[in-house]
């Protein structure tokens, strides 16, 4: 019994790079993308205006395994970062701090809290809460697309340039004084709580080794600085706020008082 051979499926190239824009854009990051069309462009030469669908497939499958390593790596340094009391989970405070300085254009605050509660996994034996551990916390942001390459990067390179410390080798450098001035705030806030104090300690004790780290553990000690100086500013500005708010008001009163008292 003879076989006739299946001639090769061809589908439109211009129709591929559409599917690409609108279908995978919230997926892939604009750099993946880029390499799937000049991967299905190299291809294309010579051979119409059509592509080979299995080639087209082989293409997209590579590109989203590389994708996904790198994702997975990403999502590893989140974590790490994210875990300031350094106890290989991430608890409420944690997680919320993450979502709420990366994450605010994609998540909102109180849609981030509820996703903590409804994917926990863990209890702390410590200290009996709810807790998230590396495993479920990939698998979240795996299927949320969060913490991308270009997200964390963004992130990281968010410093003003008026500030003292721009990067690593200065928050190394400048830390001791750095962490009294952020404790400082954080008592005048009323917000120096146990959580708070044992992030600043543990952050201070990676600083202080003098080990040569990697980049990569560079980076994760740089996000959680980052993470640190973001909710202090965040709290301060609350504080003032909620403080000016508070005299207004009672001045505000007092006038009322006044008037009825005249009237």
């Amino acid at each position: 019994l003879l076989i006739s051979p299946v001639e090769a499926i061809k589908i439109s190239s211009k129709k591929a790079l559409e599917t690409l824009n609108t279908k995978y854009s919230n997926r892939f990051s604009a750099d993946a993308l880029k390499t799937l069309k000049q991967g299905i462009e190299n291809d294309l030469k010579g051979q119409g205006p059509d592509i080979d669908f299995e080639k087209f497939l082989a293409i997209l499958i590579q590109i989203a395994n590389q994708m996904k390593m790198q994702i997975c790596d990403n999502v590893k340094r989140a974590f790490f970062a994210a875990d300031l009391d350094q106890d290989e989970v991430i608890n409420f405070f944690e997680f919320t701090i993450l979502f709420r300085h990366i994450e605010r254009e994609r998540i909102s605050e109180e849609e981030s809290k509820k996703l903590f509660f409804k994917e926990t996994d863990m209890v702390s034996q410590e200290r009996g809460e709810n807790v998230l551990s590396l495993n479920r916390f990939s698998i979240v942001c795996l299927q949320g697309g969060y913490f991308s390459d270009e997200k964390l990067n963004e992130f990281m390179n968010q410093t003003s340039p008026y500030e003292k410390i721009q990067n690593f080798t200065d928050l190394r450098q400048f830390w001791a004084k750095r962490a009294e001035e952020l404790k400082t705030i954080f008592v005048a806030c009323g917000e120096y709580n146990q959580f708070f104090k044992h992030s600043l300690f543990v952050l201070g004790k990676k600083l202080q080794d003098n080990t040569a780290y990697e980049k990569e553990i560079q980076d994760t000690i740089w996000i959680s600085y980052l993470l640190i100086e973001n909710e202090v500013h965040r709290l301060a500005l609350e504080f003032v706020a909620n403080t000016f708010l508070s005299e207004e008001l009672g001045f505000i009163k007092e006038r009322s008082d006044e008037v009825i008292l005249m009237s």
